[in-house]
């Protein structure tokens, strides 16, 4: 993926995520019924549009390895390129081997672009 060819409405702007997001991330990765056990604010980054968390993500960090996990657009937001804005922004952030686990074909299909 190249980040050029994807890009933010004007309206968002994409920044590491703080304690106080950490209602909104839980929420949403709720909402999307993801596995809410590991969740730790500090590794995620969010996609912030009209003063609202629009999209999440989080990096884990495990021993020579990152996970990516956790990837999250808010339904009213979706269809907008913010979910392929964020996984290519995550990638580029890694700073290890960086792996994915993806259950269903649907979010297979989009990984794999």
């Amino acid at each position: 993926m190249n980040e050029s060819f994807f890009s933010l409405p004007s309206e968002c702007a994409i920044r590491p995520a703080c304690a106080q997001d950490i209602k909104s991330i839980r929420m949403l990765v709720w909402i999307a019924k993801l596995d809410p056990t590991q969740l730790r604010w500090e590794q995620f980054w969010v996609i912030e549009c009209e003063g609202k968390l629009a999209a999440c993500g989080q990096l884990r960090n495990f021993a020579g390895a990152q996970e990516l996990g956790s990837l999250v657009v808010a339904k009213d937001w979706r269809d907008r390129g913010l979910g392929s804005y964020l996984t290519t922004y995550l990638i580029q952030q890694a700073t290890e081997p960086l792996y994915l686990e993806c259950l269903g074909k649907r979010l297979a299909s989009f990984y794999t672009r």
